[in-house]
């Protein structure tokens, strides 16, 4: 038995035990003096002590580290510039963001982000505003492909507001005056689109000369524009549409206040304050020994 170890328990038994007489090496072995102390129930104190400042250790020294980590912010292209919080990918750990936000970056000149089951192109970032703008990447190169199906904003962290609008895409249409022509697989159909279907029987026109549809979703202002022909189809979904984030915005907002750096635990599900001193739920508690340069660029 390791001679500091056994000094140790007996010190412990020696102060718990005031009135008993002086146990020696001589008199009790190691085995004994440990055998005695495990059946004394005041053994569980000093235990409890011993296991708690091990772990308080142990998981201050990880804090510590991903508090440091989550000061470098995330960079991809010209488009994605020193993003921090919720935003996370490639060298920037996961308990640095929200689990919704990861980017991944595509041969270093843009990020991509997958919102129910679909990638999307990130091509504009506002923290000040929560705000950020994204295109579908299927749609991205062409309108015209095999894989077409609805996408709708499904998660709790994205909302789109009043200026973004849904346009109906129609393809493989036998209808006359397409606005629109495709070739898949060498085959040329004709499609259109709608902003706004008027009536039931216009619905069922198309729906009944086209096999296929799909919504998608594009900035008023530029729905205008493909409507009076100063813009074409690929240029309006190029250029996207905007959606406002939440991931725990106020309570960010306050750790940062108290020199703390978001991020999230991933096995709590729950949003997490990094403090130099150790983890807080939602600020830190000594803002004055937490504070470092740390600045966002938007």
């Amino acid at each position: 038995m390791p001679e500091p170890l056994y000094f140790f328990l007996f010190s412990i038994s020696f102060l718990t035990k005031p009135h008993t007489a002086l146990i020696t090496h001589q008199d009790h072995p190691p085995s004994t003096i440990i055998s005695k102390l495990m059946n004394s129930k005041l053994f569980i104190i000093p235990t409890i002590l011993i296991i708690f400042i091990a772990t308080s250790q142990t998981c201050h020294g990880q804090i510590e580290e991903q508090y440091y980590n989550c000061t470098s912010n995330y960079t991809c292209g010209q488009v994605a510039r020193n993003l921090s919080y919720p935003f996370w990918g490639g060298n920037r750990p996961q308990y640095c963001g929200h689990p919704a936000f990861e980017l991944k970056c595509q041969d270093d000149e843009y990020p991509t982000l997958n919102i129910g089951n679909r990638d999307y192109r990130l091509l504009g970032v506002n923290q000040s505003s929560y705000r950020i703008s994204i295109a579908r990447l299927d749609l991205w190169e062409s309108y015209c492909t095999k894989d077409l199906s609805d996408v709708a904003l499904t998660s709790d962290s994205f909302q789109h507001n009043e200026m973004v609008r849904g346009l109906f895409i129609f393809y493989n249409c036998t209808r006359a005056f397409p606005n629109f022509t495709c070739n898949v697989d060498g085959r040329e159909s004709g499609g259109f689109y709608e902003y706004q279907l008027s009536s039931m029987e216009e619905v069922i026109g198309l729906n009944s000369s086209c096999s296929q549809r799909i919504v998608v979703l594009v900035m008023r202002a530029a729905l205008n524009e493909l409507l009076s022909k100063t813009l074409t189809l690929q240029d309006v979904l190029k250029m996207g549409f905007e959606v406002q984030y939440d991931a725990e915005n106020t309570d960010c907002s306050r750790c940062e206040g108290s020199g703390g750096i978001c991020g999230y635990h991933s096995s709590r599900f729950e949003f997490i304050c990094h403090c130099r001193d150790g983890p807080c739920g939602i600020t830190c508690s000594n803002p004055g020994t937490n504070r470092i340069p740390f600045h966002r660029r938007f």
